[in-house]
């Protein structure tokens, strides 16, 4: 997983498949200490497929996501590097489930062309105590491929 973002951008992931073939990954997100209230949207693009456009709304709510309306695809609507191309009808408003954790499963990703998530974080107004971090970890199957450990501060 590579990360970047400027200032007023989504951070945006890219996805690697080491494998020569298309294989399916999930995205995890473990919550950690990010604090009640904060609101996760992602965005997905370049993958080769995913299941999530065919999951209704109850099995998305149970892995932790919904679908993002107008307002959630225009935090993502702001220019991008121009290799960078995002699905602005695969829009996505996290939650954690009981264990802090969020799954986006079978996502399609071809082995010459990585696939990115874009990311906005919105924090609660007030934030105590030591600043908060989450993991999003790349998977296969069982199989840990990759992933990242954010520290959130403010600026």
């Amino acid at each position: 997983m590579d990360a970047q973002a400027g200032q007023d951008e989504p951070l945006v992931l890219k996805l690697y498949n080491p494998y020569p073939y298309q294989t399916l990954f999930n995205i995890v997100v473990h919550w950690g200490s990010l604090p009640d209230g904060t609101k996760l949207y992602l965005a997905l693009g370049q993958t080769a497929g995913d299941s999530l456009a065919s999951l209704s709304k109850k099995d998305l709510e149970r892995l932790g996501s919904r679908p993002g309306g107008r307002e959630i695809r225009e935090l993502f609507e702001v220019p991008l590097e121009e290799q960078i191309q995002l699905n602005l009808d695969r829009v996505y408003s996290l939650f954690p489930d009981a264990n802090r954790r969020t799954t986006l499963p079978d996502m399609l990703i071809a082995p010459e062309r990585p696939a990115v998530v874009a990311m906005r974080l919105v924090l609660p107004k007030k934030l105590d105590g030591a600043p908060p971090q989450f993991d999003m970890v790349q998977m296969a199957g069982q199989r840990v491929l990759g992933g990242c450990t954010f520290v959130v501060r403010r600026q």
